[in-house]
C-alpha cells in the first residue's frame, strides 16, 4: 500500500535575490570560472531558438566549479541556474529522490548540485549518495542535451569513492577552478564584504586591514564579521583608531581572538 501511494518527489525552485548576478563581485581569482559560466547557455527548446537545425547538434556537458570556503561558489551557482532554468539540488535532496529521470524531469532542465554547504566531499560520503551520483552522472552523459554543474571546495577527481566506476567517471569531469584572492583582489573584496554587512567603511581602514590579513576568503569575511560585532558591542564606528586598537589587543591576547592567520 506504501508503494503504491507513494508519488514523485516534489523539488522546490529556489531563488535568492542576495544572489543575483549585478551583485557578484568579479575578482582576478573568479574571473575565468564566471565568464565559462556566463558562456555557458544550456539548449532551448527548437521552437524557441533561431536555427532549429542546431538541436541535433546538443551534447550533454558536466563541469564541477570548485574553490575555497566563503569563495562564492554557491553564488555563481545561482548565477548559473537563473541564466539557464536550472534546479537546484543539494546532497540530501539527491538522496532523497525515488526516480531521477522522473523527478527531475531529465533531460528538461539543467540541473545544479552543490556540495558548498555540506563537507567536503574528499572525506567521503555514504554508499548511498554515491549510487546516487552514479546514476545522476549517467543520467545526465546519455541525455541529449543535459547540463550538470557541481559546486564544491575540492576537485571531483580528489574525492574518495567505495564505488570504483563512479571514481573513474568523476575523474574526467572537467573543473573551473576559484583561487585565493590576490593582493589586488584583496582590498576590494573587503570593501565588498564591508558594504554588504552595511557598513560605512573608510579607505584608509581597508588598507590597514588587507595589509595584515592572510590571502583567503574566509579570513577576510571573518575579520569583516568581528570588526562588526565589535563596533556593535561599543557602540563605535570602524574607524582607523578603532581598527588599530583591535589589531593591537590580537597581537597581546587581550580578550580579542586574533584573525585567522592575521598579520600582526
Amino acid at each position: 500500500m506504501a508503494q503504491a501511494e507513494q508519488q514523485s518527489l516534489p523539488l522546490p525552485e529556489t531563488r535568492n535575490e542576495g544572489f543575483e548576478e549585478k551583485h557578484f563581485l568579479r575578482l582576478q581569482a573568479n574571473g575565468e570560472a564566471l565568464d565559462a559560466l556566463l558562456a555557458w547557455h544550456h539548449a532551448r527548446p527548437c521552437e524557441q531558438i533561431l536555427r532549429p537545425s542546431s538541436c541535433a547538434h546538443g551534447m550533454p556537458r558536466i563541469e564541477a566549479l570548485c574553490g575555497p570556503a566563503k569563495c562564492g561558489k554557491s553564488h555563481l551557482g545561482e548565477i548559473w541556474r537563473a541564466r539557464n532554468g536550472a534546479r537546484a539540488l543539494s546532497p540530501s535532496l539527491l538522496q532523497s529522490v525515488q526516480d531521477l529521470s522522473k523527478d527531475l524531469s531529465l533531460p528538461d532542465k539543467p540541473l545544479w548540485l552543490d556540495f558548498s554547504a555540506d563537507e567536503d566531499p574528499a572525506q567521503g560520503m555514504a554508499l548511498s549518495l554515491e549510487r546516487k551520483l552514479y546514476a545522476l552522472y549517467n543520467e545526465v552523459k546519455h541525455a541529449t542535451k543535459g547540463s550538470l554543474l557541481i559546486t564544491a571546495r575540492s576537485e571531483p577527481s580528489r574525492w574518495r569513492f567505495s564505488l570504483a566506476d563512479l571514481r573513474s567517471r568523476m575523474r574526467a569531469v572537467a573543473v573551473l577552478r576559484i583561487g585565493d584572492p590576490s593582493d589586488d583582489d584583496s582590498a576590494r573584496l573587503l570593501a565588498s564584504i564591508f558594504r554588504t554587512r552595511q557598513l560605512e567603511v573608510d579607505a584608509r581602514v581597508i588598507a590597514y586591514v588587507h595589509r595584515r590579513i592572510e590571502r583567503s576568503f574566509r579570513a577576510h569575511h571573518a575579520i569583516a564579521e568581528e570588526l562588526d560585532s565589535l563596533s556593535l558591542a561599543h557602540q563605535r564606528k570602524i574607524t582607523l583608531p578603532f581598527v588599530a586598537h583591535y589589531f593591537s589587543r590580537a597581537e597581546s591576547n587581550e580578550r580579542v581572538p586574533p584573525l585567522p592567520s592575521a598579520k600582526l
